[in-house]
């Protein structure tokens, strides 16, 4: 009984994640260079701005969809 406690927390936290996995995995097919540099020179600006690009490129061709 003490799961369907956590069950509601458990499945956002594994919906986040699984939504940041596929970002990172999309951006290492897209933008492999922007990507990289980011890693090496430790400037997580430079991958905050790829994300954003690539969540708003998703939800262009989502609202294009519909």
């Amino acid at each position: 009984m003490e799961m369907t406690r956590y069950s509601l927390a458990m499945a956002i936290a594994g919906t986040m994640t699984l939504m940041v996995a596929s970002l990172i995995v999309w951006l290492l097919v897209t933008e492999p260079v922007a990507l990289a540099t980011a890693f090496n020179e430790h400037d997580l600006k430079d991958l905050a701005h790829a994300i954003g690009r690539a969540l708003a490129a998703g939800l262009r061709a989502i609202a294009e969809y519909l």
